[in-house]
């Protein structure tokens, strides 16, 4: 079997392929996770059948435009990076050369990452195992590496195999999703951010690139009559079917995530199919040609070679999650490279008789014409990239953003709109250090994505088994701060009378935002209706509540928003109730309340009082499914400063930086002694060693209410604890007394690690430490034990200090 790609040459003739081997690899190529985001953009953005039309449309034209970039690579037999040095000399070519070659290895490097997120999400959804994300990027980079070093074989074979397949998959989908849901969805209304002749243009700038590439395949077409129609039938299908699949799901089911429609068919199994062939397709052909185009250079570099090397520094860079860090380098370098295809069109349909193109001919000296043509057409290309609207018809390179899961007018939308034109000044990168947040000098600390693991687990201990999973809430954040950079952190003085400061959360039954994964949308569909509801624009967001996976979605939402988070929180823990916040202890309503769901569904309401909020947004939260995205308490900065509990954030992040590991001097701390350091530094009481030998557990009125009964062990041996919980952890009892209440903090910790543990996640079976932490004071008056006390949750106790029982030299006191 031959085994070289000609990467220095002509494809022999007798090497060449049929037509639809080769349009079937442009239809895998086709078939990718950016053409989903697009779809689902067009399908909230647009009429249904307009999208449908401006699909076809946009396709068309685009297999038009593959015809004549096919012809080039079928008549010349060569590379596209070869026919650069036809056009430009060996130099210009070898410049386009490695311009092609920084973006598709950068674009490997992203959409590797990027498999790997989804991937883990996946994993953990049939599992319910935590897999570092690396682990995925690694695996995901290796398959796709391989299969390009083998060369355009195995690329045809993988997409012989992969086409009918994916065709198979995604037809069923939506067969499923006409079944079980009907087809009203695709006449609902929607508001039109789209023109027509603006669709048309993004449905082929998705795959433009694909188009200029396309002699990398082309050359394999035993007549350019035959790549022509590869190219025609590759680039209309392929472009085509992922965006109308997209289309028609998004507004049958009314939902913004292709694996969250998947799942929500129960197709779980479907969507990781369809995930793993459609991005080891696409990313498959980006190392490739990254291999073409570098071996170009000399000839005494070997394509193979080439590959296996620059596939090692795009899974790196994959891996370490740097590489969105190069996305706006490389986003500049493709539009360099998109108008080349014109050129090298002009150069060849002008002069195919000269010596220039012959089989064997020398490589020539650059063309003024061609330099001038490129010149003009990026000219051009600038002039597209300034401020616009959508009413004009251009080609935009807007793939690149939907490429990395950005859905791109949304995410332009909302960050000019809610952030407005503040952030735009500051230019201030890095970790932890201070950085003015370009308003009147203030310092605000960072927020990066090796803040958020820490944060998120000291949260998950003050949540005190509620506030909804952390780790889940963490993989969103550190998700959007790799797409969108670190999220700028204010602390509670820093606010000022001027803001509008937006408390932000989930409310719900833990166990389901585990098994339901809050999309990104959803907030930006949350700050949209806060604005609309007050006519106020957001200007910083704050945890609703420090515990659990809520510490973690004000993140979320201020890195997609581009504004900041408020160190602080209105509970200093989780409480079950939307009325238990300290804005209700200091006597201010819910105001405006915004519940958003990931169908769409969006309620505004303006509840009386806090209980009443509370009655409404759970009945509500019910018929959502057992979750929402919740906004509620928005006020300027002066209420925001008076009732905020401050430093919250920060507090959780030194709690989980002691959980692994490191005490506040910096102190290395072994397993069996990060409970204990945990206690001392936040003056907790340790209550009870002990396993669980019962359990009662389910979701009843939109909350996860229970009982675990625990047997001693260690030192506890023989006593036997209760804990009873609504979502969080509420009473502790020893041998029948009193241990803890609320409002004190009750957290449930790993035994052998320290790792803290939500309600959902407590199993028969296993040994725990259980730890009282003492709450804060505003929690202790009795507005707040009205609010907050063992007897709003019907236990008949009377709420005592833990440190008090302790003192007092009761069972609990170790």
């Amino acid at each position: 079997m031959e085994t070289t790609d000609y990467e220095h040459g002509v494809v022999p003739q007798d090497q060449r392929k049929g037509w639809l081997s080769i349009a079937a690899v442009w239809i895998a190529i086709g078939i990718d996770l950016s053409g989903a985001f697009l779809g689902i953009e067009l399908a909230s953005g647009m009429a249904f059948w307009d999208a449908i039309w401006a699909t076809m449309l946009g396709s068309l034209l685009l297999g038009l435009l593959a015809m004549a970039c096919t012809y080039v690579g079928a008549s010349t037999g060569l590379s596209t990076a070869m026919i650069s040095r036809a056009v430009f000399g060996r130099i210009g070519g070898a410049v386009l050369a490695i311009a092609i070659t920084i973006s598709l290895v950068g674009w490997f490097a992203v959409q590797t990452g990027f498999f790997g997120q989804n991937a883990q999400i996946a994993f953990h959804e049939f599992t319910g195992i935590d897999v570092p994300v690396q682990l995925f990027n690694a695996v995901g980079g290796v398959l796709m590496a391989i299969t390009a070093f083998w060369g355009y074989r195995s690329i045809n074979r993988l997409s012989s195999l992969a086409v009918p397949l994916l065709l198979l998959l995604l037809v069923v989908g939506v067969v499923v999703a006409f079944i079980q849901h009907g087809t009203a969805g695709l006449d609902a209304q929607v508001d039109v951010t789209y023109t027509f002749g603006g669709a048309v243009s993004l449905v082929m700038g998705i795959f433009i690139l694909g188009v200029v590439l396309s002699p990398d395949m082309a050359r394999w077409a035993k007549t350019p009559k035959q790549a022509m129609a590869a190219g025609f039938v590759g680039f209309f299908f392929g472009n085509s079917i992922i965006l109308v699949v997209a289309i028609l799901l998004a507004r049958v089911l009314n939902q913004t995530e292709l694996m969250t429609m998947y799942f929500t068919l129960g197709m779980g199994g479907i969507a990781v199919v369809v995930l793993i062939l459609a991005q080891w397709t696409t990313n498959t052909t980006n190392l490739y040609s990254a291999g073409l185009a570098f071996s170009s250079i000399s000839s005494k570099l070997g394509r193979r070679t080439v590959t296996a090397v620059l596939a090692v520094i795009g899974i790196v860079i994959g891996v370490v999650g740097a590489a969105d860090v190069f996305v706006s380098f490389i986003l500049v370098i493709g539009t360099l490279i998109a108008p080349y295809g014109g050129v090298y069109l002009a150069s060849f349909l002008t002069g195919r008789r000269t010596a220039r193109w012959a089989h064997g001919a020398a490589v020539p000296h650059v063309d003024a014409w061609s330099i001038i043509a490129l010149g003009h057409r990026r000219a051009g290309r600038l002039r597209d990239h300034e401020p616009r609207g959508r009413t004009r018809f251009r080609l935009v390179h807007d793939h690149d953003d939907l490429v990395t899961g950005r859905p791109a007018r949304r995410l332009r939308r909302v960050r000019a709109a809610v952030a407005g034109p503040r952030w735009t000044a500051s230019g201030c990168h890095g970790s932890g250090a201070g950085c003015p947040d370009g308003r009147g000098g203030r310092m605000t600390a960072l927020i990066t994505e090796a803040d958020v693991d820490e944060i998120a687990l000291g949260a998950a201990v003050l949540g005190t088994g509620g506030g909804g999973d952390p780790h889940v809430g963490s993989l969103i954040a550190k998700r959007l701060i790799r797409m969108h950079g670190p999220v700028r952190m204010l602390t509670v003085d820093d606010v000022t009378d001027e803001d509008f400061v937006v408390p932000v959360g989930g409310i719900g039954a833990p166990s389901v935002s585990v098994e339901r994964i809050m999309a990104e949308s959803e907030l930006l569909a949350a700050l949209e209706a806060i604005e609309r509801g007050t006519g106020r624009r957001p200007t910083a967001v704050m945890p609703i509540e420090v515990g659990g996976g809520n510490s973690m979605i004000p993140i979320a939402a201020a890195a997609v928003a581009g504004i900041p988070v408020v160190d602080g929180d209105a509970m200093g823990r989780a409480f079950p109730e939307a009325q238990m916040v300290t804005y209700h202890l200091a006597g201010y309503g819910p105001g405006t309340t915004v519940l958003v769901d990931h169908h769409g569904n969006e309620v505004v309401s303006r509840p009386v009082n806090g209980e009443w909020s509370e009655r409404l947004a759970r009945a509500v939260t019910v018929e959502m499914g057992g979750g929402a995205t919740m906004i509620d308490y928005a006020y300027g900065g002066a209420v925001a400063r008076e009732c905020a509990i401050p430093g919250t954030l920060t507090l959780a992040k030194r709690i989980g930086g002691i959980l692994r590991g490191r005490d506040a001097a910096g102190r290395q701390l072994r397993d069996d002694e990060r409970i204990d350091a945990l206690c001392t530094d936040l003056g907790a009481i340790r209550l009870f060693d002990g396993k669980v030998r019962d359990l009662q557990r389910a979701v009843d009125g939109g909350f996860t209410r229970g009982a675990a009964e625990l047997d001693g062990v260690g030192a506890d041996r023989g006593s036997a604890f209760r804990l009873d919980f609504q979502n969080e952890m509420l009473l502790a009892r020893r041998d029948g007394a009193l241990a803890a209440v609320t409002p004190d903090l009750i957290a449930v910790l790993d035994l052998a690690t320290g790792m803290p543990m939500t309600t959902d996640a407590v199993r028969y079976g296993a040994r725990v430490a259980i730890i009282a932490i003492p709450c804060h004071e505003k929690w202790r008056t009795p507005r707040g034990l009205e609010t907050a006390g063992p007897a709003h949750f019907g236990y008949d106790v009377e709420w005592t200090p833990v440190e008090q029982l302790a003192a007092a030299g009761t069972e609990i006191a170790r």
